[in-house]
């Protein structure tokens, strides 16, 4: 956003060091310029106004682009005894890195495809079992962590229903 007084109209030119080049127009004495496009970084930002009233005038600015928290989620089903389960973990499909499946207390590590990275669970004993799904962080966004548990049962309870005619 580039403020000016309120009467001023006109254009203003935004630039970012190779990533961005535009000219704004200039609303009530307000230019404003989104971009979501950035990796993270240090950035120059440098903007110059020009009009045939006014002297031109450039100013110089700097500014950071941080590294954020993914949005991380993980898809934890209960097992039913002799079936397999699979456990995934959903990140931004721009996310990059790995996923660390701890059950138990035994690791499995994954690469992330698409935002998503999974793991079939086989021969799981019946009981409560924990998980912690980890994600690995990349240039963009910052490690993550997730505990659950999820629990392995039989598959149907046996009733015996007894029914006596009484006279």
């Amino acid at each position: 956003k580039v403020e000016f007084d309120k009467n001023l109209t006109g254009k203003v030119h935004i630039y970012i060091q190779n990533e961005l080049d535009v000219t704004v127009n200039i609303i009530d004495g307000m230019a404003t310029y989104n971009i979501s496009t950035l990796n993270v970084g240090h950035y120059e930002v440098i903007v110059r106004y020009t009009n045939q009233y006014f002297n031109s005038t450039t100013k110089t600015s700097q500014f950071n682009v941080n590294k954020m928290d993914p949005s991380f989620f993980a898809d934890i089903n209960d097992i039913v005894y002799g079936n397999d389960g699979i456990i995934i973990a959903t990140l931004p499909a721009d996310a990059q890195g790995t996923i660390t499946f701890i059950i138990d207390g035994s690791e499995s590590i994954k690469s992330i495809s698409d935002g998503t990275a999974n793991i079939t669970l086989t021969n799981m004993d019946k009981g409560t079992h924990s998980v912690t799904v980890r994600y690995s962080g990349d240039s963009n966004y910052n490690n993550v962590s997730l505990t659950s548990s999820f629990s392995v049962k039989d598959d149907y309870c046996d009733i015996r229903l007894s029914i006596n005619d009484t006279a």
